[in-house]
């Protein structure tokens, strides 16, 4: 059964109810944080808690998912091999968004954009429809704002997989296992019997049957049934029916302003030399003095953008001279993004410090923080209102 629902992830319905959204508001955005107090864990990734509220939701959204695609209630042993996957998945997207983080990895605004205009599920003759894309995610109660971010952080593990498979190198010792995985052989002989041959020839007590059955009860559980009606209705049908008015619009975008605002952002680049030490690459003071040489060379009117290509060892983003699109506070690690804030447009940093290394950073935008204007976002809102009602 979960082999089949890993099949069916890239459908819409399984991407929207997944438990990886509540892994990306939860742990980056603050999405679906209310209430206060103490929560209790259910697990501990790198001091990173996951919360038994946290799994609960991940746990009813497979849940959910397995219900419509198999129409009828789970077994015991079903539900079991839900609650591991879900726990499994957050420890998983976790550990992921973790490295992501250490790793410094971003992705630009533009970059979402292509992706969600490259989705099938949001095009019409190989075209993406932006009427489509608004209705989809009405109806999976998102705003586009918020569904961006769920795709900015499934871009960014992706950016980590890439990565990890650049850097991960096979022995030869570890080939020659693959290859023979993969075209061992072997040969059998064998006999094929059928039980119905043997009907009424073997003999079995009823203790024998007892026994088989104290050992095999999971086998002959019923689950739970249900007998009901219910009636069915399309809900497009009434969707044109049903009125919203310019002043409910108004208290809701009222209401919910924070889904409409766009925080300050600034737009960077960035050469990175990293500090290998014990592994045999450059020390400390090679690192850092070879950042420095590069800096100086930029000060004499080289192109960074040519150097962060030629000479950066971040992968991500060396292709495309060190840019980091633009990225809000709390996106980047602190140090390095302190430094970005405090430059101004055009302006070359010191040669700055972090975890990953030595970073030249070059300031190129920023946005400060804006409400999105209630006509741009008002029909929206109101297919939005529509479908709830």
């Amino acid at each position: 059964m979960l082999g089949w629902m890993r099949k069916q992830t890239r459908s819409w319905f399984v991407y929207v109810a997944f438990g990886i959204i509540i892994i990306v508001f939860v742990f980056f955005y603050g999405w679906g944080r209310r209430g206060g107090g103490e929560q209790a864990i259910v697990a501990l990734v790198n001091k990173q808690k996951i919360t038994r509220k946290l799994y609960n939701e991940a746990y009813e959204n497979l849940l959910t998912i397995s219900r419509s695609i198999y129409k009828r209630s789970l077994s015991e042993e079903e539900m079991k091999q839900l609650r591991q996957r879900a726990l499994d998945e957050l420890i998983d997207r976790t550990l992921m968004l973790q490295e992501v983080g250490r790793l410094g990895l971003t992705v630009s605004l533009d970059e979402v954009r292509r992706e969600i205009a490259n989705t099938p599920t949001f095009q019409r003759g190989g075209t993406f429809n932006k009427d489509l894309y608004l209705r989809q995610l009405a109806a999976s109660r998102m705003t586009p704002g918020e569904f961006e971010k769920v795709m900015k952080v499934n871009i960014l593990i992706s950016k980590l997989t890439d990565v990890l498979q650049e850097t991960t190198r096979l022995s030869d010792k570890e080939l020659f296992a693959l290859y023979k995985l993969e075209n061992e052989r072997i040969s059998l002989k064998f006999l094929k019997l059928r039980a119905s041959d043997f009907e009424g020839k073997v003999e079995v007590s009823s203790e024998e049957a007892k026994e088989h059955y104290k050992s095999t009860k999971e086998r002959y559980r019923v689950p739970v049934r249900v007998k009901a009606r219910y009636l069915s209705f399309d809900p497009k049908l009434y969707r044109e029916k049903v009125e919203v008015t310019p002043g409910q619009i108004e208290e809701f975008y009222r209401i919910n302003e924070d889904r409409f605002m766009h925080k300050e952002r600034a737009r960077a680049r960035h050469i990175l030399i990293e500090v290998k030490g014990e592994e045999g690459g450059e020390t400390e003071e090679e690192a850092k003095k070879r950042a420095e040489e590069i800096r100086e060379r930029i000060e004499k009117g080289e192109d960074f953008s040519q150097l962060a290509k030629s000479l950066s060892q971040d992968v991500a983003s060396a292709s495309k001279g060190g840019d980091l699109g633009y990225f809000e506070r709390g996106q980047m690690l602190k140090t390095f993004e302190d430094v970005v804030f405090s430059l101004k447009p055009g302006e070359i940093s010191p040669v700055v410090r972090t975890p990953r290394g030595f970073h030249i950073i070059k300031a190129v935008d920023f946005q400060e923080e804006r409400l999105e204007p209630l006509e741009k976002v008002r029909s929206v809102i109101e297919f939005s209102q529509k479908v709830r009602r």
